[in-house]
């Protein structure tokens, strides 16, 4: 089914697809996100996520700036959002996921270099 928010309905959206720290970086989003957040308009800021994690700096950043935002923010995770994603999915004011979303998993994994 489809997420239903308070309206009005969002009228900015970010889509933060990938690994952090490879394919969403903080240096991108966060100059992108504090842009929208200071729109003078009525609408929420829907962010749409879809990572297995990654850079838990750039989540942390990213996570910030949205936290920070005047304007509410809603987020989704779409299908996974684990690891260090789950610090931008959970700086929404409404957290939500797809039915099937495999979300959470915070953790660090220290591969072993030698034995």
């Amino acid at each position: 089914g489809t997420a239903r928010w308070p309206s009005p309905p969002p009228n900015t959206e970010f889509r933060l697809m990938g690994e952090l720290g490879r394919e969403v970086l903080a240096d991108i989003w966060v100059p992108a996100i504090r842009q929208a957040c200071t729109q003078p308009v009525s609408g929420p800021i829907l962010v749409r996520i879809r990572s297995g994690g990654g850079d838990p700096g750039e989540g942390a950043r990213i996570a910030a700036a949205l936290e920070e935002c005047r304007r509410p923010v809603l987020t989704l995770i779409e299908g996974i959002g684990a690891s260090a994603a789950m610090l931008p999915a959970t700086a929404g004011a409404e957290v939500a996921a797809d039915p099937y979303a495999l979300a959470g998993g915070l953790g660090i994994v220290q591969p072993m270099t030698s034995w």
